[in-house]
């Protein structure tokens, strides 16, 4: 077993090398801004574009590149710096990861203590009402969006826009060691919001599986012992069914500590999910292109000043293009008017004109 073990956790660590790899390799090889652009400014100096390139070892080989950034991610656990926000990496995932490991903890604990019960209620009351109810509610919370629900939510219950005033309104979030009743009351509608679609998942995956344990053959023989139904429910059926639960419940756990991007978003939760989404609406995102369709108008680069001319060309150099005011002039010059134009006259003072 501990031969296993190992085993395992010696594939696990290769497995994040490949990975981080691929990600290095294909941020590499897309087409992105230049840091060192970034950092000269508009217009810059090749000497100065130079000199950054290689102060930042831009300069050298990919793999070399990539040796020396595991190197330090790995001896000096340092994962880079925010030339952006001007803080290092490490710091800035460090100072969000509490309010995500709330955000997760939280909503997690509430979908358990919720899609459990309902899971085990629906499949002893098969065939029934409640077991309708049940099931076809969480039919509608698995098809409800999370960023609609929470939306809604907030129009609903917000202490501040909403029509029933229940709940802390969104953007005060506080942390738990400063103000433990404002970070309580701030995450509540976000862990409930959070905690519908996966109760609902849950309990229709815990009535499923229990549904086929209760129909095995030592159900059936501990009934006819004469145990009593609870027990045998929640001491012989529970244990075997929950089992692929306990399995789904450490990947869904372990993807929330990456970033609920939508609820972090939706609430306004300072979260590790908000970088991805700040980065990919920043002005320097390494995927962002333009478009210049109008064939006398010109598209300059804000930061390499590149230019493209040509109708409906795509600037691919990683940053944003700007569209400047370049076209020639298309205003007309008028003819001078030399006569008067007298409006003509209808056809009823044409008509009194005949008549005299």
């Amino acid at each position: 077993m501990l031969t296993y073990i190992i085993r395992r956790l010696l594939w696990s660590v290769l497995m994040l090398f490949v990975i981080s790899f691929l990600v290095y390799l294909i941020f590499y090889l897309l087409p992105s801004a230049d840091p060192a652009l970034l950092r000269a400014g508009k217009n810059p100096d090749p000497d100065l574009v130079k000199e950054l390139n290689k102060q930042l070892g831009l300069d050298k080989p990919f793999y070399i590149q990539y040796w020396r950034y595991m190197e330090r991610l790995i001896f000096h656990f340092d994962f880079g710096y925010s030339f952006q926000q001007n803080i290092g990496v490490k710091h800035e995932i460090f100072s969000r990861l509490p309010a995500t490991i709330s955000l997760a903890i939280g909503g997690a604990v509430i979908w358990l203590l919720i899609g459990i019960p309902i899971g085990i209620l629906s499949a002893v009351k098969r065939g029934t009402f409640v077991e309708r109810i049940f099931m076809g509610t969480a039919l509608v919370a698995i098809s409800a969006p999370v960023y609609w629900l929470g939306l809604v939510s907030i129009y609903l219950f917000s202490s501040d826009i909403g029509k029933i005033k229940i709940f802390d309104a969104t953007g005060n979030y506080a942390d738990l060691w400063d103000n433990a009743s404002q970070w309580f009351s701030s995450l509540l509608l976000p862990w409930m919001v959070l905690a519908v679609s996966f109760a609902a998942v849950y309990a229709r995956f815990m009535r499923s599986n229990l549904v086929d344990v209760l129909d095995e053959d030592y159900i059936r023989t501990a009934r006819a012992k004469g145990l009593n139904e609870r027990r045998v429910v929640f001491r012989h059926a529970v244990r075997s069914a929950i089992t692929p639960i306990v399995t789904i419940f450490g990947l869904d756990l372990g993807i929330l500590f990456g970033g609920a991007i939508l609820t972090e978003t939706v609430f306004n939760i300072p979260g590790i999910g908000r970088i991805p989404t700040r980065r990919s609406r920043s002005p320097t995102s390494r995927s962002c292109r333009a478009q210049c369709w109008s064939p006398r108008w010109r598209s300059s680069c804000s930061i390499c000043s590149s230019t493209s001319s040509t109708h409906s060309s795509i600037r691919a150099c990683g940053i944003r293009l700007v569209v400047v005011a370049s076209a020639p002039s298309r205003t007309r010059r008028r003819a001078p008017i030399t006569t008067m134009h007298r409006p003509r006259p209808s056809k009823r003072t044409r008509r009194n004109r005949g008549n005299h």
